[in-house]
């Protein structure tokens, strides 16, 4: 759903993630968001 930069982190940014779940047929039974943050990699400059 989104990335953010964190200012407090600045190594880290935060993942904005929207889960659903599905049964048998398709029809969603369960629906949630979550935001994690997640260290960033380094570039190969």
């Amino acid at each position: 759903m989104g990335i953010t930069g964190e200012n407090n982190h600045p190594g880290a940014g935060v993942v904005h993630f929207k889960i659903v779940g599905k049964n048998q047929r398709g029809e969603p039974v369960f629906e949630g968001e979550r935001k994690v943050m997640i260290k960033k990699k380094r570039s190969r400059r």
